[in-house]
């Protein structure tokens, strides 16, 4: 039987997604009414257009028409040009209002943080507000926020040790909102000092561990995967991922198309694609020469090579759209199995993958905070560090804390020794 929580219907207001998804008006225009934009539309017996004629992509449009099954959480490239009112008379004319409107709902929200949106939303109103106001209330609506349903549902929070409390207040505010409420001065000082409250002494927050970089550059470069549905050809793809500071998320699900290689400059170029930060879809190129020869870094160029050399002799395959870092199926591996790679390189470098409280140690951040901990351990300053991660936050300063400490011996080894200084004054 399922639990009380999860069949449980609250009055609640309606979203404003929701109002719009039912309410949505009908504002399609009759037949005849478009003009041209629809009959440009429609299949023509000439499909060629005239010269300097604009092509009309209808919308929805997808990053590319790949046969490749992609990751839910990869990041959609919509490649829009320039805008034309012909184009979004011609879509509205093939797709009508219910999919325009759909579309801007369903981007409202980074596709790696919508799941994570609605998660934040179901467990306060199904379960925290439950527990709390629910019982003494059954019929309690979940709206609107009050500043005693922030009190009791932060004490639970609280009592359950939640370090994330602030962002299911940002989603609970968010509905507050929507639903037509508020959100006084009153509501934002309660807020305030309940997350506060729930946050004091909670401790440092479970942050991925970097590598032993020096071990795995040495480590053997095989092909296969570690674990099952893993990328093949691991060392080189967490190698790359580290050099080049990259999550998880970005080196998992780049395509071959990605990379461009400069034969006369030695260079690898990486096109990274968008990211929630990013919501246009600029993306950004980082670029590495060849660094044959330097005694800590591998070459990132030369690395690349081998790792193309491979993947069109074994996959047969040179599509712009397959994964870069396949599977063992050619298909693009998922984050579970990429941090359980992660984990296997870990464990192969006999390094601890859970901590004594049994938090993981290794996730998909561990190259990213292994590059940056690497670079500033070589003397690089920590602003290059941070546009070759594309951070321009505090959070870089965390990678790099115990940095130092590693250059402190060879810092040291260019300073007079100064005992040797002491006795030669006596």
């Amino acid at each position: 039987m399922a639990p009380k929580w999860l069949t449980h219907v609250y009055d609640v207001p309606e979203s404003t997604a929701s109002i719009w998804r039912r309410l949505c008006p009908i504002w399609d225009p009759p037949p005849g009414v478009l003009g041209n934009a629809a009959r440009a539309t429609q299949p023509s017996s000439s499909p060629t257009p005239k010269r300097g004629s604009r092509r009309l992509t209808p919308y929805p449009t997808s990053s590319s028409s790949s046969h490749y099954v992609m990751r839910s959480d990869a990041p959609v490239v919509r490649h829009a040009r320039r805008g034309t009112m012909e184009s979004a008379v011609a879509a509205l004319a093939t797709h009508g209002s219910i999919a325009l409107v759909e579309q801007p709902l369903q981007d409202r929200y980074a596709k790696s943080a919508s799941t994570t949106t609605a998660t934040l939303s179901a467990t306060w109103n199904y379960y925290f507000h439950e527990q709390t106001c629910g019982r003494e209330a059954p019929t309690t609506p979940v709206l609107p926020i009050t500043v005693r349903k922030l009190v009791m549902v932060g004490s639970l929070f609280k009592a359950a040790g939640y370090r994330s409390y602030p962002n299911y207040v940002s989603a609970m505010r968010c509905e507050h909102i929507e639903a037509g409420y508020i959100w006084d001065q009153l509501l934002k000082h309660t807020s305030s000092w309940v997350t506060r409250s729930v946050l004091r002494g909670i401790g440092p927050a479970r942050q991925s561990c970097a590598f032993q970089f020096e071990k795995l550059a040495k480590l053997l470069r095989h092909t296969e995967s570690l674990v099952e549905s893993g990328p093949c050809n691991p060392i080189t793809f967490t190698l790359l991922a580290v050099i080049f500071l990259l999550r998880e998320v970005e080196a998992s699900t780049s395509r071959v198309s990605a990379w461009t290689f400069d034969e006369e400059l030695c260079e690898l170029t990486w096109n990274l694609p968008g990211s929630k930060s990013d919501h246009k879809a600029l993306g950004v190129k980082r670029t590495w020469p060849c660094i044959c020869g330097h005694l800590a870094v591998a070459c990132p160029y030369h690395l690349a090579k081998l790792h193309m050399e491979w993947h069109n002799a074994s996959t047969h395959s040179s599509e712009l759209d397959a994964p870069l870092f396949p599977n063992a199926k050619g298909g693009m591996p998922t984050k579970a199995s990429v941090v359980s790679t992660l984990e296997a390189i870990g464990s192969s470098l006999q390094q601890a993958t859970w901590s004594e409280d049994g938090l993981r140690l290794l996730g998909g951040h561990s190259a990213r905070v292994t590059g940056a901990q690497l670079f500033a351990a070589l003397g690089i300053y920590i602003n290059k560090i941070r546009i070759l991660a594309r951070h321009s936050g505090e959070t870089i300063m965390r990678y790099v804390q115990d940095a130092p400490l590693k250059s402190l011996t060879a810092e040291l080894s260019w300073c007079p020794s100064l005992l040797g200084a002491e006795t030669s004054t006596r």
